[in-house]
């Protein structure tokens, strides 16, 4: 049997009950949910709704029997400035430890660029970069151990 996911945000931002129906009605199981893309708070950390809310948002999507394979925190993992950098970080870290409360086992993100604006740049292409790289796939997996129930995933861009 085929099964198709979906990224909820391609549906807009919608109350929970009216995305988890219409990615129903899509004939999908599973979805992508980057709540500060598909969510009506925009909330760049998942901390910001609250284990209520985010028990509202698996509720809609269980109802439904839609699962949230992947939360989606879209990040930069590489950001040129260090500040900037660890302030994503930590943006991911909040998503890994809010994953359970949505019954999902995955957190991804994309490998990001040197570039402010997350745009092509030769820098990304550095040994620095990719050091930078492996120092937060690092630091975020070790997060993750640390939940017992949530993995890190890394979208090649």
């Amino acid at each position: 049997m085929l099964h198709i996911g979906i990224r909820a945000h391609d549906f807009g931002v919608l109350s929970p009950g009216d995305s988890a129906a219409q990615v129903a009605d899509s004939g999908a199981c599973c979805i992508q949910l980057a709540l500060s893309k598909a969510h009506p708070s925009g909330a760049l950390y998942p901390s910001e709704l609250g284990p209520a809310e985010l028990e509202v948002i698996r509720s809609a999507y269980n109802a439904k029997n839609i699962g949230i394979a992947i939360l989606g925190s879209y990040i930069n993992p590489v950001h040129p400035d260090a500040a900037i950098r660890e302030k994503e970080l930590a943006r991911f870290e909040d998503h890994l430890a809010a994953a359970a409360a949505l019954d999902c086992s995955i957190v991804g993100t994309e490998t990001g660029s040197r570039s402010l604006d997350a745009s092509i740049s030769s820098e990304t292409a550095s040994e620095a970069c990719f050091q930078d790289l492996v120092h937060a796939v690092r630091r975020l997996t070790a997060f993750a151990e640390k939940t017992g129930k949530v993995r890190v995933g890394i979208e090649a861009v």
